[in-house]
């Protein structure tokens, strides 16, 4: 689709050996921003730089599509991926909260009715 992209690192073989996924994701109250949603390099290729090039490989597509900005998320203890995205001038935002529906069509079945917060 449109402004979906998965990039590929491969070796001298083609071998891939770490990927980028993001999502070019449009507002229609600001610029569009590139939502790197899954970035995953393999542990023998780690500490490479794959996983920074693959970042910026991406970046550079998000502005060529006409993105403004770049943003994810990852857990607090995830020290590689916080340095690698700190290491490419990222802003770690610590005051944000991730909402999740692990189940859709369970969560807003027709017979579900709203819970109310406590």
């Amino acid at each position: 689709m449109p402004g979906h992209l998965l990039l590929l690192a491969t070796i001298g073989s083609g071998r891939a050996v770490g990927f980028v996924f993001g999502v070019l994701m449009r507002h229609p109250d600001k610029d569009p921003e590139m939502f790197l949603d899954e970035l995953g390099v393999d542990d023998a290729y780690r500490r490479r730089v794959i996983a920074v090039a693959s970042i910026r490989a991406l970046a550079r597509q998000a502005v060529d599509l006409g993105g403004a900005g770049m943003w994810t998320g990852t857990e607090r203890g995830n020290a590689a991926a916080l340095a690698v995205y700190t290491s490419l001038g990222a802003t770690v935002d610590t005051e944000s909260v991730f909402i999740e529906w692990n189940d859709l069509a369970e969560a807003f079945a027709p017979d579900v009715a709203p819970r109310t917060s406590s």
